[in-house]
């Protein structure tokens, strides 16, 4: 199971229409093949409302805590709820949203069409009729149509586990009656009072526990009132999401068998097809093909296989009634082992990802051999051994490039700071008569003169020796 999490771009848009607009696009195929279909039974389509058909893929859902119902919108309702839920602390530069894209894997879609085809044979589906249905073309699109549905509708029931693990992942607190808080006036006069008190009870707001007592004080006095400051734990009721579940998916631009394809594309456009054949023939056998339909891949094209996967648009903020009280909920703020104002720090994607991964697992009977630590786990210990051996790797460079490098620039140091003359000079040979002794030629007239000499002799070196001269 492979969870991952998008920012809303402020600075493109701060509306969400753009991405449920988006999300919209498998929507015109489906509906598309519908009314192929519909001419092609001969039904009626003069009655047929378009906006009826495939209601549960091609609209957005999400639960109805309240009358535990499952409820769709159209991306121009969900998008306008998505956007009006905003807090007065909002600021023009910070996201509004995020989209969690919940991609199941292979083995674990093969264990849901499992699940789906089980369901139709309880339902009157066995092999015997499967196998009548399949012998035509009509019966195979009506029977993948079926498992398609179920596909649809057990990826929308775990959407809600995940938002429910995504809830409690945050570890905060809402207010538990938002209906009956108190106005900013009685609240300011309530912390007043609570600081008032504390005072006389001789807590110090240097007291490590003095934010707990000083929230249960304003729960009191809030109560005295007839107001309700009490707080509960959050969860899946507070938050503001839709989701959708999608069945394709296709190569973008920026695959990186994508990017392959397109770089082996431009070295055989600059080969000679007659005098470089072979060559050509081994850079087109290294083309990334799909796994799945073995196609050479390319920008635009559908990956093969089953793609089944939900996206999930999810409000920054839960959905308490006043803007002032709205609590921020970023999935991308890093999990720290600290607090702010009481209020644990970060969200810990680790944990997140374990929790969904146990979702699916208890939801469906799924026996996981791979899981999200195991994965952790083998990729801490590859980054161990790997980092182990490049520094071993490296040691041995960096000596044999000093080797190389050093041992000619220690030499260019003797030489360019006249220290071999010195050391080889034969006073009873060059005693000069005016000097009394020969001043090697080779002797730099200043120390600049010297660090020049060597610095640019050292460069030289180093360049030759990491080409391996």
């Amino acid at each position: 199971m492979v969870v991952n999490f998008t920012k809303h771009n402020a600075q493109g848009s701060s509306s969400s229409r753009g991405v449920f607009d988006y999300l919209t696009k498998e929507n015109e195929e489906r509906i598309d093949e519908f009314w192929e279909r519909a001419l092609e039974n001969e039904e009626d389509i003069s009655s047929i409302d378009e906006n009826s058909i495939y209601i549960e893929k091609n609209l957005f859902f999400k639960q109805d805590y309240e009358s535990n119902e499952e409820k769709y919108f159209d991306e121009k309702e969900a998008s306008k709820i998505i956007d009006d839920n905003i807090s007065s602390n909002t600021k023009k530069d910070q996201s509004q949203f995020f989209m969690i894209n919940i991609s199941p894997s292979k083995s674990e879609l093969d264990h849901l069409k499992k699940i789906a085809e089980l369901e139709l044979e309880r339902n009157g589906i066995g092999e015997k009729e499967k196998e009548i249905l399949l012998q035509s073309e009509q019966g195979q699109k009506q029977y993948k149509e079926l498992i398609n549905d179920l596909m649809h509708q057990q990826l929308r029931e775990y959407t809600k586990d995940v938002m429910k693990d995504y809830a409690n992942n945050f570890d905060r607190e809402v207010y538990a009656n938002p209906n009956n808080l108190p106005t900013q006036l009685e609240e300011r006069q309530i912390s007043k009072q609570a600081k008032a008190d504390l005072e006389k009870m001789g807590i110090s707001k240097n007291d490590k526990n003095y934010g707990e007592v000083f929230k249960e004080k304003k729960i009191e006095l809030a109560k005295a009132i007839g107001k309700d400051l009490s707080t509960r734990k959050l969860d899946e009721r507070d938050l503001v999401w839709f989701g959708k579940v999608e069945e394709k998916r296709t190569y973008k631009e920026n695959d990186k068998w994508v990017m392959q394809n397109r770089k082996i594309y431009k070295e055989i456009e600059n080969l000679d097809p007659k005098n470089d054949f072979q060559k050509i023939e081994n850079l087109k056998a290294s083309l990334n093909r799909d796994r799945a339909t073995n196609e050479i891949v390319r920008a635009g094209m559908k990956k093969g296989g089953e793609q089944y996967h939900v996206h999930v648009i999810v409000s920054r903020y839960d959905k308490c009634k006043f803007k002032n009280k709205k609590i921020s909920l970023s999935p991308l703020a890093n999990h720290r082992n600290s607090k702010i104002k009481n209020n644990d720090v970060g969200f810990n994607r680790d944990n997140f990802r374990n929790k969904v991964e146990n979702s699916f697992d208890q939801k469906f009977k799924f026996q996981r051999e791979n899981t999200y630590n195991n994965y952790k786990e083998r990729k801490l210990y590859l980054r161990q051994n790997l980092s182990e051996k490049m520094q071993n790797k490296v040691k041995g460079q960096v000596s044999s490039l000093a080797n190389k490098a050093f041992k000619p620039i220690k030499n260019e140091l003797k030489k360019q700071t006249g220290y071999s003359e010195l050391r080889n000079l034969s006073l009873q040979s060059t005693i000069s008569k005016e000097l009394g002794f020969r001043i090697p030629l080779n002797v730099p007239k200043t120390p600049l003169d010297a660090a020049v000499k060597i610095v640019r002799f050292a460069v030289s070196k180093i360049m030759d020796a990491s080409r391996g001269y």
